[in-house]
């Protein structure tokens, strides 16, 4: 088996439509993306019902739509992290408009955001 290009390369690829280059890139970053995405969600937070592969699987979903132009191995594991960041966030915003109603006040954005900001200094103390 030849090696695997490094993930430049395969971002690269992926960018320019190459689907095989997709898999190579998922296979080599899966791990730490998995270990990322658990440590967006550690801490006690009850709020929170995603397991770490659903998370990371949504993510991958969201970014599969349109691949970013990504520099760098770096800035595809800091552009999946703030997807992360965004679906946990989305989903603490649906939870508060279901608790409260419509979903239409800025209290419950406000709400919402103060649930993500103590999911985040939990992760920060993992």
């Amino acid at each position: 088996m030849p090696p695997t290009p490094p993930l430049t390369a395969l971002l690269v690829a992926w960018r320019s439509g190459d689907g095989v280059a997709f898999d190579q890139v998922i296979e080599v970053a899966y791990q730490r993306l998995k270990e990322m995405a658990a440590g967006r969600l550690c801490g006690d937070n009850a709020l929170i019902t995603l397991a770490p592969a659903e998370l990371l699987n949504e993510a991958i979903v969201r970014l599969m739509s349109s691949p970013p132009d990504f520099k760098s191995g770096a800035h595809f594991f800091a552009t999946t992290s703030l997807q992360m960041r965004s679906i946990l966030l989305d989903a603490a915003r649906a939870r508060m408009a279901n608790k409260r109603g419509d979903g239409s006040s800025d209290a419950i954005v406000a709400s919402a955001i103060g649930v993500f900001d103590q999911a985040q200094t939990a992760f920060k103390q993992c």
